[in-house]
């Protein structure tokens, strides 16, 4: 079979359910609805966001890079409160090279979610390039595509889509061209391949920043200072755009594409602004001024994207933020608070008495699926003693899925009490009270309580 009929019977079969029914709200009604994000490592922080999705539930994807190239995906519902994060975090004890660490984010560059829910991670870094493939809970499953130039391989991953039957395609910028991949992560074929950075006017691409699917039943991709349409089977279709600051068809720096209905947002990160254009390229207006840090500003936007009621989400890199935008009133994809998908998961690890030299302490061991808060307090009963030791208050913030030993020790005085309780052989009991919360306070594990002899 040539990669040309390949790429039309993996493409086209999928196109009917790539996109889903929405009614796209005119760009002048489009209003800031939600902001969310600032500058740094933390769960609900960003250092370096290059993508974000939204899937039919109405969750919110944001692929980031960390302090130390450490990549993650942080899932969110619609205004911003944070699920769970996928990706190993960065160790800087873990001596293991990256291509060895299978769920670790190597230059995580574009994300993308299947018609079943399944996430897609572009990554393109030094060590390896792939398709990573994770479960909606952020279970890694596997991994396709190598680097390299050959069939099946990329150089970079700019551009991630999925169509209706879950063929991948993968915006390859340095070698110039999409490469298609089937559902199962088998090569298809190619689309677009050019021979020149710059592909200006071209029916071949230079750059592929941005890959949709438009209800028309084309491919979108974003070649700046241009937009390019591609049929099912691989033959070019037209383009719009040119180099230029005005308003309207002209771009410097496409940086990401997605539809809402017969609409498509473009975002440009050099002109700082997204904006609206018909499926043929007519300009119907902006969002975001910029560049500025203003609530509805917008300063070097990476990645724009589209949920099932339309509202548009922009990732606001230069801010670390996530801005949503929509129509006012507009009501969200659908319940996502009793999610019985998102069931927090925590394992309690039995505590264990630690003695070092003159020190005591008291050890449980957490595991949260996602980002959780564990507070442990405790008292220590020393046989003859009438008062308690009290044990002061140890509470560690865990980022999962990693565990997490949460030690809890009593002041200075108290350790002295115990160690001269224990060198007389007298009898130590300890009791802890644990507790787990998720990061809006709201309590996941009652308290628990341990006692130790």
């Amino acid at each position: 079979m040539s990669p040309r009929r390949a790429v039309r019977l993996a493409v086209a079969a999928g196109l009917a359910a790539a996109l889903p029914a929405v009614a796209a709200a005119p760009a002048s009604a489009q209003q800031l609805l939600r902001s969310w994000g600032t500058l740094g490592d933390a769960p609900t922080q960003f250092r370096d966001i290059k993508d974000v999705v939204a899937d039919a539930r109405g969750y919110v994807y944001v692929l980031d890079e960390t302090l130390g190239s450490s990549g993650r995906v942080q899932k969110f519902t619609a205004d911003g409160r944070l699920i769970r994060t996928f990706g190993r975090p960065n160790d800087p004890d873990d001596q293991r090279r990256t291509e060895e660490l299978p769920d670790a984010i190597d230059s995580g560059e574009s994300l993308a979610i299947g018609p079943d829910g399944t996430v897609y991670v572009g990554e393109a870094g030094p060590d390896r390039a792939r398709v990573s493939v994770w479960s909606p809970l952020g279970e890694y499953r596997r991994a396709f595509g190598s680097r390299g130039d050959g069939p099946g391989q990329f150089r970079s991953a700019a551009g991630l889509a999925v169509d209706g039957a879950g063929n991948v395609l993968v915006g390859d910028s340095s070698n110039q061209r999409v490469v298609v991949f089937t559902n199962p992560g088998a090569f298809a074929g190619t689309i677009g391949a050019g021979t020149s950075l710059s592909a200006v006017d071209e029916p071949t691409l230079g750059s592929t920043d941005g890959l949709t699917f438009g209800p028309n039943g084309l491919l979108y991709v974003g070649d700046s200072p241009q937009v390019k349409l591609f049929r099912p089977t691989g033959e070019f279709a037209g383009l719009f755009g040119q180099r230029a600051d005005d308003p309207g068809p002209f771009f410097q720096d496409v940086s990401d594409l997605a539809f809402a209905g017969p609409v498509l947002y473009v975002s440009d990160r050099r002109l700082s602004r997204v904006q609206a254009f018909t499926e043929t390229g007519g300009y119907l207006g902006q969002l975001g001024a910029g560049p500025g840090s203003q609530p509805g500003q917008l300063t070097e936007p990476t990645a724009v994207t589209t949920d099932c009621r339309g509202a548009i989400y922009v990732a606001d890199a230069g801010n670390r933020r996530i801005q949503k935008f929509g129509p006012a009133g507009a009501t969200p994809c659908g319940d996502v608070t009793n999610d019985p998908q998102e069931r927090f998961l925590v394992k309690l690890g039995g505590p264990t008495v630690l003695r070092f030299r003159e020190d005591f302490a008291a050890v449980p061991q957490v595991t949260c699926d996602r980002p959780c808060t564990a507070t442990v307090t405790g008292t220590v009963r020393i046989s003859g003693r009438r008062r308690a030791v009290r044990l002061e208050p140890a509470r560690e913030v865990i980022n999962g899925p990693a565990p997490v030993r949460v030690a809890v020790a009593p002041s200075e005085a108290g350790t002295d009490a115990i160690t001269a309780a224990l060198r007389r052989r007298k009898r130590v009991s300890a009791s802890l009270r644990l507790s787990v919360r998720d990061l809006a306070g709201k309590t996941v594990v009652r308290t628990r309580v341990y006692r130790l002899r």
